[in-house]
């Protein structure tokens, strides 16, 4: 598994990295190697959202694309609902 992590409006901190790869790896186990898995990472500017960590996922695979996206407060409190 090919694992992308681009982050849109925001600066990707070391440790949400960390943190976003190690709970992804999991996949890898489920995917072939040559699956790309491109993770985006924003975050609203609105200061009334309560959940403005987003978090984006698309897994591009021979038949169609599997696309998930999950909001939350933080960016690992999103990773966790987007794997659940």
């Amino acid at each position: 598994m090919q694992l992308k992590l681009t982050a849109r409006q925001d600066h990707l901190s070391d440790s949400v990295r960390q943190y976003a790869e190690a709970k992804l790896s999991k996949l890898d186990r489920r995917l072939h190697d040559l699956t790309l898995v491109d993770v985006t990472f924003s975050r609203a500017s609105n200061p009334s959202i309560a959940n403005d960590h987003t978090v984006e996922a698309v897994v591009h695979t021979k038949g169609p694309n599997i696309v998930a996206g999950e909001s939350a407060s933080t960016y690992e409190a999103a990773i966790d609902r987007l794997l659940d």
